[in-house]
């Protein structure tokens, strides 16, 4: 079996200076005289002695001796050699590859020489080598003269690659050179012909930019009759040649499961792709797509089918998910599965370079929007006045260049830096719209508020039961109460709630609780009801304004304690015989409705203070959660260290 190797595979000299194919015969310092002949369509073995007589014949006289002049030998290998050679004529370097004079005769190679000669003549491409002659001898022997070309296989290259260890990434020239290789097969393909070869040390890259496909050596015309894949016509071979050389050729670990059985589907472009698809798994993974022990091995896995997540073979590389299904797709078991022409695998490269490109512009913009961000604060740091416009102005820089680079670290975390630290003085913008959030706590104070209003009313209704001494405490009470509910009913639904009527609710809420203490003195009910009250208005967003409810809460029972003790106001407390006796002024107090009263009191002070206590909880959650959130859509704006690093 014939697996492209030295009998038929590419030569190159040792260095960077020229890689062609060969399957040449032997050269001497000045070629034997030859005669120039036309690209001849493939020829049977049986034709070739009156076709090279005819030849000789029907073209002109001039010797290639007196034209070219033998350099140096560029390569030899186990069928033919190419050297350098100069065009004394036009003044250039050529390359000439020749058969050997062993394989003169041996009709394998001498019809793959001219199915080369025939293919890459045709192909008329920047990615072919040019094909300046075909040339016969008398002897019979052939000869072809191509452009000398310069530069490193792409099997060097990623060899180089390899062990320079220069990172996770494939080099963008190495990709870019690979969609030109995919344009030159899609050439091929549109033109019937398949290449059957592709591999990394058939494709050369240029000192100057330039990218070739080489060794069209077994490339097979679709349409033709079946050659046995030689390059022959059908049946022209005898079955010792057949053995000799063998019918599957390629290289194993990129050629397509088809070469190595029939039975799996015609050769085809598809064929190709499949090869481009173990290339482009090659460059973003770093290792061969396949990889065996033998031969043998080999074959078993490519009939097998092959795995081409690069992702999951090189997790530690940085491979872009696109062209991994590109790989994925093109390197089908099955022909019919491979949904992709070289074309569109070229256009997918393409269009990852593309973007890639894009990516290093947007990172170059955000830098200079980092840059921008960074002088403004400075100039913030030094100038008081102009605090407020140099953050304003370096968030909008840092924001700019986060929807550049998303996973731009420094832009993160100088955005979490400049929202954790505040600004010497809160901007005007803030101070508005605290105070917006400070009327929402006011008008959800006064919706907390208004039950426990309601709840105060009806134990007034139930204190009308009660046997009346002076009725007048309990009305200005109820009159209080209603007028508080009111208020609050106003003040829930307003807009804004502006300080004479918090002053003015303040005022009735301290009244009622003067005129509780009425019904059984300062010490039994008012205090429970003062901390009540005063508790609840420490929640209003005013510092100040907790700070007077504090004092005047207190003041005001202290007061009313005062007043009876100093006689001002009517004694409610005595002592005989070591028991308190409580002199209500309002209301009698018999036994049950007594009894009832105080647990009712007691039950409204438990309620009201759970509700409160409640709602401050479930305002703290929501607050909490809220922040917690915001926190973390913060931290998404920085990437932790595995991706940053990564």
């Amino acid at each position: 079996m014939a697996i492209n190797d030295s009998d038929h595979g590419s030569i190159g000299d040792s260095g960077d200076d020229s890689t062609m194919t060969d399957n040449g015969s032997a050269v001497s310092q000045r070629a034997p005289s030859t005669r120039v002949m036309q690209v001849p369509p493939l020829t049977t073995p049986s034709a070739r002695s009156s076709s090279s007589q005819r030849s000789s014949e029907a073209l002109g006289s001039a010797a290639f001796a007196d034209r070219f002049v033998r350099k140096e030998l560029l390569g030899r290998g186990g069928m033919g050699e190419v050297s350098l050679w100069r065009d004394d004529r036009l003044g250039r370097e050529v390359a000439v590859k020749r058969l050997l004079p062993h394989a003169v005769d041996d009709e394998v190679a001498r019809a793959r020489f001219l199915r080369e000669a025939r293919v890459q003549g045709q192909l008329e491409h920047p990615g072919v080598v040019p094909v300046y002659d075909l040339q016969q001898d008398g002897d019979g022997g052939l000869s072809l003269t191509m452009k000398r070309v310069r530069g490193k296989t792409l099997a060097q290259l990623l060899d180089d690659h390899r062990k320079s260890d220069v990172g996770t990434t494939v080099p963008r020239r190495l990709l870019s050179a690979f969609a030109s290789v995919c344009l030159a097969v899609e050439f091929a393909h549109d033109r019937g012909i398949v290449h059957r070869d592709l591999k990394p040390g058939n494709i050369m890259l240029g000192d100057f930019g330039e990218v070739y496909v080489l060794d069209w050596g077994l490339a097979k015309i679709l349409g033709e009759p079946n050659d046995d894949d030689v390059g022959v016509a059908a049946g022209s071979l005898s079955p010792a040649a057949m053995t000799q050389s063998g019918s599957v050729l390629g290289t194993l670990g990129y050629m397509a499961p088809e070469q190595l059985d029939e039975g799996l589907g015609a050769v085809s472009a598809a064929t190709d792709v499949y090869a481009l698809g173990a290339i482009l798994f090659e460059l973003l993974a770093g290792v061969p797509l396949l990889v065996a022990s033998s031969s043998m091995e080999l074959m078993q896995r490519t009939l097998q089918g092959v795995d081409a997540r690069a992702r999951v073979r090189a997790p530690a590389r940085d491979v872009p998910p696109e062209l991994e299904d590109v790989c994925v797709i093109a390197t089908q078991r099955l022909a019919l599965e491979r949904r992709l022409s070289a074309r569109a695998i070229h256009d997918a490269v393409e269009g990852y370079l593309e973007g890639d490109r894009d990516l290093s512009r947007r990172r170059a913009l955000a830098a200079t929007h980092i840059e921008q961000a960074e002088a403004w604060l400075q100039r913030g740091r030094t100038n008081d006045a102009v605090e407020e416009q140099a953050r304003a102005t370096a968030m909008r820089e840092l924001g700019s260049a986060l929807a550049l680079d998303p996973r731009n670290p420094i832009a993160g975390r100088a955005v979490l830096k400049l929202m954790a630290d505040p600004p010497r003085t809160i901007p005007a913008a803030v101070v508005a719209e605290i105070e917006a959030i400070d009327q929402l706590q006011i008008q959800e104070g006064a919706r907390v508020g208004s039950p426990m209003l309601l709840g105060w009313l009806g134990f007034l209704c139930f204190g009308f039961v009660m046997p009346l001494r002076d009725g007048r405490p309990i009305a200005v009470m109820a009159v209080v109460v209603v007028m508080s509910l009111i208020m609050t009913f106003i003040n829930a639904r307003s807009a804004r709630v502006s300080l004479w009527r918090q002053g003015f609710m303040f005022s009735l809420l301290a009244l009622l609780c003067v005129t509780s203490s009425f019904i059984a003195g300062p010490l039994v009910g008012v205090p429970t009801l003062i901390a009540t009250f005063v508790a609840a208005l420490q929640t209003h967003p005013a510092p100040a304004m907790r700070r007077v409810v504090a004092v005047v809460g207190t003041s005001l029972f202290l007061a009313m304690v005062g007043l009876e003790w100093a006689g001002v106001l009517p004694t409610s407390y005595v002592f005989v015989d070591g028991a308190l006796h409580i002199l209500p002024v309002a209301v009698e107090f018999p036994p049950t409705a007594t009894r009832l009263l105080l647990v009712l009191s007691a039950l409204s002070s438990i309620m009201a203070t759970a509700l409160f206590v409640a709602s401050v909880r479930g305002a703290l959650a929501t607050a909490q959660a809220r922040n917690s959130v915001l926190a973390w859509h913060l931290r998404q704006l920085v990437p932790d260290n595995e991706s940053s690093s990564s």
